[in-house]
């Protein structure tokens, strides 16, 4: 990895500065935001982020989220880019990532794909889900179809059945087929948007998707200190922790580590990605 020597702490002061960018944005346009993840898991253990994480996590009421990634790039400047399969062609994911233009984060699942590598934070939409648990386990199923037909990548673990439907459908088809397919499977996904549900999911990682979530977790923000700044985390954090981490307060924070920096191929606070597209990526 170029830049191997590199203080971390570099990287989350960037992230930092993307959040500030978001949360100004956000009360500027009246979007409702929460911290999510391992990032609300630092907050309330110790105001700030995990030294070992690899990003800032934050989640959006679906509503909110649409209305955020359709603002104008104008909104952002030209040092920032709020990045979407919309907005950026090779980006492959089903969430946004707004990325500081002026720095590089190449990890090695994106190193093949000609997109903005900008060190980023990530921002997760949670969806309603039915109030009728057939139809919520069909909208879950088609939760985790949407994620492998947006990544192109066959679900990973669960039901034998999906994995193997997911696999053998990306195999045979056509590019333009599997958009199509990804449209529909989003449409599916959010088909309860406007009605009155109890629970939601937040559409993020593998693990998230299995986690059925409360709507009274995510009704009012709470004021928090994290990073020397105020932000939102939801009314139901300590719900929500504990179902996605267990004994979260206890449990020594080295023992919640996931797979972190193992995925960098290029981190460089200082350097555009751009300077590495044929050397790191793209290669």
């Amino acid at each position: 990895m170029e830049h191997m020597e590199f203080d971390l702490r570099e990287m989350h002061i960037v992230q930092i500065n993307l959040l500030r960018k978001l949360i100004s944005v956000c009360e500027e346009h009246g979007l409702v935001y929460f911290l999510g993840f391992g990032t609300l898991l630092g907050a309330v253990r110790g105001n700030s982020i995990i030294e070992w994480d690899d990003g800032i996590d934050l989640v959006m009421p679906y509503s909110d989220y649409v209305r955020l990634v359709q603002l104008p790039q104008t909104v952002w400047g030209n040092d920032v880019f709020m990045q979407t399969y919309d907005t950026d062609p090779g980006f492959n994911k089903y969430y946004a990532k707004l990325r500081d233009n002026n720095t590089t984060l190449v990890l090695a699942e994106d190193a093949g794909r000609d997109m903005n590598h900008g060190i980023p934070i990530n921002v997760y939409p949670i969806i309603n889900l039915s109030n009728i648990e057939e139809e919520r386990h069909t909208q879950i199923r088609n939760a985790k179809l949407y994620k492998a037909f947006s990544e192109n990548k066959p679900v990973s673990e669960g039901d034998a059945v999906l994995r193997m439907f997911s696999s053998a459908l990306l195999e045979i088809m056509t590019e333009a087929q599997r958009i199509r397919i990804r449209e529909y499977l989003k449409r599916e996904t959010i088909k309860y948007e406007e009605e009155h549900t109890n629970c939601c999911l937040v559409l993020a990682g593998r693990k998230s998707l299995d986690l059925v979530l409360f709507k009274t977790w995510f009704n009012a923000p709470v004021q928090w200190d994290f990073e020397g700044m105020k932000v939102n985390i939801p009314a139901g954090w300590r719900e929500w922790l504990k179902l996605r981490y267990g004994d979260f307060m206890q449990t020594p924070i080295t023992d919640l580590q996931g797979n972190k920096i193992s995925d960098f191929v290029t981190l460089n606070p200082h350097k555009p990605y751009t300077y590495y597209k044929g050397k790191t990526y793209c290669v």
